[in-house]
């Protein structure tokens, strides 16, 4: 299964309900398209220089106010079917504040949507990549 690697808070944002699009600054690989994909969360935390105020409080109202202690690290978290990639501009309008504040939705970039969210039932502890890599899901 081909895995992709998001730092936290982004990966458990996905699995908690709130982040149903990874926005990129590229299209994922056609031959995903409609695939299923892990979500593996990275070893490092997004640099707080990059968690905007409204991130944090999305965050802290999300997993508590010790989130960045909390969440878990270098591990898969669960799978997603990738359902479609469109231009920010598409879907923008159409989503909640909480997923623009979950995301980079800038002109220009891409969004994957992702469906068929399954949340393993415990964390798989495992070092991740750059880019897509593989997993043998057994």
């Amino acid at each position: 299964m081909k895995v992709i690697s998001l730092w936290q808070p982004f990966a458990s944002l996905i699995f908690a309900g709130v982040k149903g699009f990874e926005t990129r600054s590229f299209y994922y690989p056609k031959k995903l398209m409609d695939k299923r994909i892990a979500i593996h969360a990275t070893a490092k935390f997004t640099p707080k220089s990059m968690v905007s105020d409204d991130l944090d409080e999305l965050c802290i109202r999300t997993f508590g106010e010790n989130y960045r202690d909390t969440l878990p690290r270098s591990a898969i978290l669960g799978t997603v079917r990738l359902d479609g990639a469109y231009g920010t501009e598409m879907v923008r309008g159409y989503v909640s504040d909480d997923e623009i504040t979950a995301g980079d939705w800038s002109d220009g970039r891409v969004v994957w949507k992702l469906g068929a969210v399954e949340r393993l039932a415990a964390p798989l502890t495992m070092s991740g990549r750059q880019g897509w890599w593989s997993w043998d899901a057994q």
